[in-house]
């Protein structure tokens, strides 16, 4: 069977609150989840305890709480976000949405994890554990980018990312 993990919806009218679920592809939105691993509240809220003048001054926020380790879990068995719940991995720790990405993308040992954040980051990371910039542009051609990868990729100036960042 299928795992998703997804969102599911509570609150009262207009006033959304969503639990980040895993459970069965085939079940109702708001059955009995396998697991409830995070919360989700799309209204934004201003921080409380605030002076008056630090209050006006204030951005508001979503609150997004994820349990790291038991997402990280079901992502590693093979579940499979919906695209929401792909947004709020990617704004919460991205080193998660990489994590599960390079568990089920292998090309080779020499080629990038390819991943649809490369495009609006202009990064991808490599399998060495670096960084390189990419610039991923649609109008340009195929070749031209998988030349500038293989010139990316030789490039050994550039910065490493630390092994600590992948694992919480």
């Amino acid at each position: 069977m299928v795992v998703k993990i997804r969102l599911s919806r509570f609150g009262n009218r207009h006033q959304p609150f969503y639990n980040i679920v895993v459970a069965q592809a085939r079940s109702a939105r708001d059955s009995k989840p396998l697991e409830v691993i995070g919360t989700y509240s799309p209204i934004p809220k201003i921080p409380t305890g605030l002076s008056e003048a630090e209050a006006k001054i204030a951005k508001p926020f979503k609150d997004i709480a994820l349990d790291r380790s038991r997402t990280k879990y079901w992502l590693g068995v093979g579940a499979q976000p919906s695209e929401p719940v792909w947004r709020l991995l990617s704004l919460v720790c991205p080193t998660l949405w990489f994590f599960w990405h390079s568990s089920i993308i292998l090309i080779s040992a020499h080629d990038w994890l390819p991943h649809s954040l490369a495009k609006v980051l202009g990064w991808a990371l490599g399998f060495e554990g670096w960084w390189a910039s990419l610039n991923l542009d649609s109008a340009k051609c195929e070749r031209e980018q998988i030349m500038q990868r293989k010139k990316l990729h030789n490039n050994e100036n550039l910065p490493r990312v630390p092994d600590e960042t992948f694992y919480d």
